[in-house]
């Protein structure tokens, strides 16, 4: 694989200690550089081509479409569920399940990515599918007999977390080995597109879906929806895993973030991403909330709202591929983050419905058009030895540093209100957003 030398390929990086060149970076330096074969290419120039790329990238995006969309009936069944039992304390049990699901990834994401450098793929993600799909089986059980009390759902909401720890970077690093190089940023954004679609159909049909026969039947669909990723995990043609290198455990495991800190580009986008994850992505812990206490929508405005999410965000996935975002990546970053910030402050002050829609679309059109540049950005410059490891870190700053920041806008929102919790941290993006745009390491 052709890989463009960066910060810490060009330099020796010394661990603490003294003991020479880090075996991250020495595995940076070795990694191979002649391109491998991903996947039955299509027909050169057919449109299909340009859109699905090959023949196992498509059937990836085939299955993995199917269940995200489902995942969707587990986020509407779940938010609804913790605000019917949580009483007058909801506002603060769905700052606590965010936390409860998202904390894992803060300790566990390097772990995950050790493991996306170390095991094989595609057992790795059907092992933990089965788990995954059996959880929550059993949280329908829960709920169908009515024993869904506070403790059971924060339980839950730990197991998905700690599933997600462990595979989300192994999901993020098989793009790459799905696609050539040249086709890395184009696959991100298809891949971006495809999930926020899901966001469009999943967050409706799951609000239809949670009025017409409740949430423990969305719990239901959403593991007969993994049915889908799995059979398209099995029949892909995955090139064989790459052979770890020896290397000390500590080394092994940090080898993202001794990576990031010699890079100084990748740094940066993580230092902001992790502003982002921290300060922006607990809005998403409150939406039920305003749904019932703020806008008086019922299940069904929920759903609108996290439709509108992701109207935007598909909309920001595929602009995240045009090639003058490339050319720009320092304003393109910088104003993303900033526009984000203000559309999350703007939803938090909205009264009406279609104003939080409106302003929901946008947020979401900047969330997915920083996530999509960034990550593109990550992966086109780092070396196949830590890809998974630095995906670990990724999935960490992105996902990891929202439990905190859903935990203090959790006791925020029982102290003041949830507009005013959820504004403070549109405001606080804003000031990110512009503090980016003066750096000079994403030119």
């Amino acid at each position: 694989m052709n890989i463009r030398q960066s910060a810490a390929d060009q330099a020796a990086t010394r661990v603490p200690g003294g003991m020479g060149e880090s075996p991250a970076t020495t595995a940076a330096r070795a990694a191979p550089t002649e391109p491998r074969q991903h996947g039955r290419e299509f027909a050169e120039g057919s449109r299909l081509a340009r859109l699905l790329i090959n023949r196992d990238f498509a059937i990836f995006s085939g299955g993995a479409f199917i269940s995200a969309t489902g995942s969707w009936f587990q986020v509407v069944a779940l938010g609804w569920l913790v605000v019917s039992v949580g009483g007058r304390n909801a506002g603060f049990l769905l700052g606590l399940v965010g936390f409860a699901s998202l904390m894992p990834i803060l300790v566990l994401g390097l772990v995950g990515g050790l493991l996306a450098d170390r095991l094989n793929r595609r057992l790795l993600l059907l092992g933990t599918g089965v788990f995954n799909a059996v959880a929550l089986l059993v949280l329908a059980f829960f709920t169908a007999t009515n024993r869904a009390t506070p403790p059971v759902i924060l339980a839950f909401a730990l197991i998905m977390g700690i599933v997600s720890a462990l595979t989300w970077p192994t999901w993020q690093a098989l793009i790459n080995d799905l696609v050539v190089p040249r086709d890395l940023p184009r696959a991100i954004a298809f891949n971006s597109a495809r999930f926020n679609m899901t966001r469009v159909i999943g967050p409706a049909v799951g609000g239809a879906l949670l009025t017409l026969i409740g949430p423990a039947w969305c719990f239901t669909a959403n593991a007969a929806t993994t049915i889908g990723v799995s059979i398209s995990l099995i029949v892909l043609r995955l090139p064989p895993p790459p052979r770890p290198r020896r290397e000390p455990l500590r080394d092994a495991l940090l080898g993202g973030l001794i990576y990031a800190r010699t890079a100084p580009r990748a740094r940066t986008i993580l230092l902001a991403t992790a502003a982002l994850g921290m300060l922006g992505f607990p809005y998403n812990s409150f939406l039920p909330a305003f749904a019932k206490g703020v806008l008086h929508a019922g299940p069904g405005g929920l759903g609108l709202l996290l439709t509108a999410v992701g109207a935007g965000a598909l909309f920001g996935a595929i602009t995240s591929g045009a090639s003058w975002v490339i050319g720009h990546r320092r304003y393109v970053l910088a104003g993303a983050l900033a526009l984000f910030g203000l559309a999350d402050a703007a939803f938090a002050a909205s009264p009406a419905l279609p104003l939080s829609m409106a302003a929901l679309a946008i947020l979401g059109f900047a969330m997915l058009l920083y996530l999509s540049t960034a990550n593109t950005a990550l992966q086109s410059e780092a070396p196949p030895a830590v890809l998974g490891r630095l995906m670990g870190v990724w999935v960490i700053v992105t996902s990891g540093a929202t439990p905190l920041g859903s935990l203090a806008m959790g006791a925020l929102t029982a102290a003041t209100s949830v507009q005013v919790a959820v504004g403070l941290g549109g405001a606080a993006c804003v000031v990110c957003g512009l503090l980016l745009s003066r750096t000079t390491h994403l030119a």
